[in-house]
């Protein structure tokens, strides 16, 4: 069966003439170009073709992630394979999210992640908030029921922390940033010396061209600009 070549073919066209006209079809259509009898049929149904097809009222169609096996090599492949595993995605939309900005060496970076990752344990995070206080959350928005016990008080925090925090990602960002207001190249170079504890005892022409070579090269180690702004120190 996985040998039958001009089976397979006549398949894999005909399943890119669904894929372009999206028209739902039967098992039997296929069976009918392919000459492929039943039991054959149902064994590339259940381990090579449910991957992309998915059952419709009146049959099925083909998905939308056949189209990488367009290509007949990729398809022959496929055809020979047991079975094509199929990642299903549920979306998930927020209406809000908080983005905060750290300028922060990267060296750095695994800090900040492990104290990230502590807010995923409840254990971790009640004892911090206990630490802040009552009185510190409720002048921060935190309002408390009257009577309320402190352990109904943070239990109704910790509640709204579940709610609110559901993780978190990083990503870098590299970019330029001034420190100060717009200079000439000359000043640039001037400022980089004065910083370095050093005097600039002799300057090559200023239409030189290795000359404003090396000005840019020494910019990128000013503080007027950065090359990266997540490895800034």
């Amino acid at each position: 069966m996985a040998t039958d070549l001009t089976s397979q073919k006549a398949a894999h066209q005909f399943f890119i003439d669904r894929l372009k006209d999206d028209r739902t079809f039967t098992k039997e259509e296929v069976m009918a170009v392919t000459g492929w009898d039943k039991s054959s049929a149902d064994t590339y149904w259940s381990k090579q073709f449910k991957g992309f097809l998915d059952s419709v009222p009146g049959g099925y169609r083909v998905r939308e992630n056949f189209r990488p096996y367009v290509n007949w090599r990729k398809f022959r492949t496929l055809a020979t394979q047991v079975k094509v595993v199929v990642t299903e995605y549920k979306v998930e939309k927020f209406s809000r999210i908080v983005c905060f900005e750290f300028y922060l060496p990267l060296t750095h970076e695994g800090a900040l992640r492990i104290s990230l990752d502590s807010l995923f344990y409840r254990d971790v995070v009640e004892p911090r908030l206990k630490r802040i206080g009552r009185a510190m959350l409720k002048a921060n928005g935190f309002d408390e029921k009257s009577g309320e016990s402190d352990e109904s008080f943070y239990s109704r925090v910790l509640e709204l922390v579940d709610d609110k925090f559901g993780g978190y990602s990083i990503y870098h960002v590299n970019g330029r940033f001034r420190a100060t207001g717009l200079s000439t190249l000359d000043q640039a170079l001037e400022m980089q010396n004065l910083a370095a504890g050093t005097s600039l005892t002799k300057r090559l022409p200023s239409h030189d061209s290795s000359f404003l070579a090396l000005t840019r090269m020494k910019l990128s180690g000013l503080g007027i600009c950065s090359t990266s702004c997540s490895s800034r120190p």
